[in-house]
């Protein structure tokens, strides 16, 4: 290893700089050798420690694109899990779910016109505010007890949750 050319050896690279001579062996494939020494080729310093950065660079690149498709396999497992556990529900439910909500908050507030004005006419406003006020919080318990409109049109004897809806986010 002639140290005052400043060229290497691959064997005198490896004890300069601390790398394992088969990957520099690889790193340096592409670099040109400033000469030859006992039929060997030597590299300038400069020259291997230039194609070693690139080295490195492209392996913290796959390291990165290696470490993101794991989150994403990761992530679609937890998701296949999820559907397994039931946690999720069907678009078409949703959809049919959120149509008949619609339909039953539509057929409960279409009746408040009907129904109010016959007693809101000829009251006082205070009177009035009451009377609306009334019908509103009797609206909303109708549609909190039935929000979908499948229970009979008796009143339920214990008020009854709308659906659960499992949303899952990312972590």
């Amino acid at each position: 290893m002639p140290e005052n050319t400043g060229t290497f050896s691959i064997n005198g690279l490896s004890t300069r700089l601390g790398y394992d001579r088969r990957s520099l062996s690889k790193w340096l494939r592409d670099v040109q050798p400033a000469g030859t020494e006992n039929g060997f080729p030597v590299f300038r310093l400069e020259d291997a420690q230039a194609a070693i950065s690139r080295a490195l660079q492209k392996t913290k690149r796959g390291s990165m694109a290696r470490e993101r498709l794991i989150n994403l396999q990761a992530e679609k497992l937890a998701f296949q899990i999820a559907a397994l556990k039931g946690e999720f529900v069907a678009v078409a439910d949703v959809e049919r779910d959120t149509a008949a909500l619609v339909v039953q908050a539509k057929r409960v507030l279409e009746d408040g016109p009907r129904s109010l004005a016959p007693q809101v006419v000829g009251v006082s406003i205070p009177e009035a505010e009451k009377l609306l006020a009334e019908w509103v919080h009797d609206a909303l318990s109708r549609l909190h007890r039935d929000p979908l409109g499948t229970v009979s049109a008796a009143p339920a004897p214990a008020p009854v949750s709308a659906p659960q809806f499992t949303v899952v986010t990312e972590h």
